[in-house]
């Protein structure tokens, strides 16, 4: 399993991930195969080639329950050792995983938010509650925490997206904001979505708030809680480009502000979030 596509593709939760000790090496194997699925939309040619590798994952996800065979990649073998490590973890989560990536091939967008917090909560949140069963600690401030950090995830990378014809932001914030992707880049259509943009932020701040209430077992929790500190960085960003995300890169790629640094190792020696 190379760490270096998950450093690539998933820095900050990689990053979250080494405060794991003895956990550490089975989160990476957890991401390792969310990155596998995840990663579909974006190298293949066609949405019926994405639908067939998601198939191919799903099969050799449930032959490892089945009957514990793995096909021969390495991310599989991985998959396959976290689960005999993590008996708790259900084979229906991993398959929900894979199923909510069915919508990345939807030419549509979300038709309201709450379609979208639906998409957020089987996808990063679904993935933040399976670490949550790895370290043994509650999954609720994971389900926040996950859509809170999805939420910013399309926000972050709707200027690359959309152009490409990925669109990922719900249809009633669009219609009620005035957004038309017609006129994608325009003077008015970045007007109109700063207040769209703004809004889903507030979503998120929302999810955020709802997570620290509940956050319990700081120190074992970690690898998931640190998450709230980059989402907050990557909120600061988005409200510094005054909610602009769709001309211009709001942080740099890889990167973790000092202070968030400081943040997060004060975390982890005083157990206090």
């Amino acid at each position: 399993m190379e760490l270096s596509e998950i450093r690539k593709n998933d820095y900050e939760r990689y990053f979250c991930a080494l405060f794991a000790k003895d956990k550490r090496d089975d989160l990476f194997r957890l991401y390792a195969f969310n990155n596998e699925i995840a990663k579909i939309y974006d190298v293949v040619s066609e949405p019926m080639l994405g639908h067939i590798r998601l198939t191919w994952w799903r099969e050799a996800t449930q032959e490892i329950y089945s009957d514990g065979k793995t096909r021969e990649h390495e991310v599989v073998d991985a998959l396959a050792e976290l689960v005999n490590n993590h008996p708790n973890l259900k084979k229906e989560d991993f398959l929900k995983l894979i199923e909510a990536r069915e919508k990345d091939f939807d030419e549509n967008s979300f038709e309201t938010v709450k379609e979208l917090e639906e998409y957020c909560a089987s996808t990063s949140a679904k993935l933040l509650e399976m670490v949550a069963d790895i370290l043994e600690v509650d999954r609720a401030p994971a389900k926040d925490i996950g859509i809170a950090w999805a939420i910013l995830g399309i926000l972050r990378s709707s200027y690359i997206n959309i152009p490409k014809g990925r669109i990922q932001l719900p249809k009633d914030l669009m219609e009620k904001h005035k957004v038309n992707l017609d006129r994608f880049g325009g003077k008015e259509f970045l007007e109109n979505s700063k207040k769209l943009v703004e809004e889903l932020v507030e979503l998120a701040e929302k999810h955020l708030k709802e997570a620290r209430k509940n956050a319990k077992e700081i120190k074992k929790s970690l690898p998931i809680l640190l998450l709230t500190t980059l989402a907050e960085n990557h909120i600061k960003n988005i409200k510094n480009a005054e909610f602009d995300v769709f001309s211009k890169n709001t942080e740099k790629e890889n990167y973790i502000p000092l202070l968030s640094m400081i943040k997060i190792y004060s975390y982890s020696i005083v157990g206090k979030f």
